[in-house]
């Protein structure tokens, strides 16, 4: 049987087992990689925006500019339904000749902010009818140009346009 306590009249409790050092090891090790692995991704996700190298043209053809695309967009939006639902939108640039990546990153807020406060004013129904997308992405492109300065822009793109 199992030794008795003489005071009390219940069993000993066992005596403590030795804890190793491989489940200490373990965690600093999965610390260490999970560190490691978020300082090495976080530049490429944290981000204004990406930026793409220009390549060079074809004989006869016009040059093309670096491109630079926003983070994604999403908002809100609202249909004759009254329920919300959700737009993602994500603008590329062809940025003018001689403007660089970094000064038109600057300008970005401005540009961002101007997609969302237009893009918020739409309803579902409208940004979901098709022969309604022309309309939209003139109006969408002169509102961003407007506020980013039509000099830094050559082009901009709808590269992404989702309702859910």
């Amino acid at each position: 049987m199992s030794e008795l306590d003489e005071s009390e009249g219940v069993p000993a409790p066992p005596p403590p087992k030795k804890r190793g050092k491989l489940g200490i090891v373990l965690a600093l090790f999965l610390t260490a990689a999970v560190a490691g692995g978020a300082a090495f991704l976080a530049p490429r996700y944290l981000s204004l925006g990406s930026v793409a190298k220009a390549e060079p043209a074809a004989e006869g053809e016009a040059p093309i500019n670096p491109l630079f695309a926003f983070q994604p967009i999403v908002v809100d939006i609202r249909g004759d339904d009254v329920e919300a639902h959700h737009l993602k939108v994500t603008l590329t640039f062809e940025l003018a000749d001689q403007i660089k990546a970094e000064d038109f990153e600057k300008v970005v807020p401005r540009g961002r902010e101007a997609a969302i406060v237009y893009l918020r004013s739409q309803s579902y129904d409208d940004v979901t009818r098709a022969d309604n997308f022309g309309k939209i992405s003139t109006e969408l492109t002169e509102r961003v140009l407007a506020a980013v300065g039509k000099k830094r822009v050559r082009r901009m793109m709808i590269t992404d346009f989702v309702t859910q």
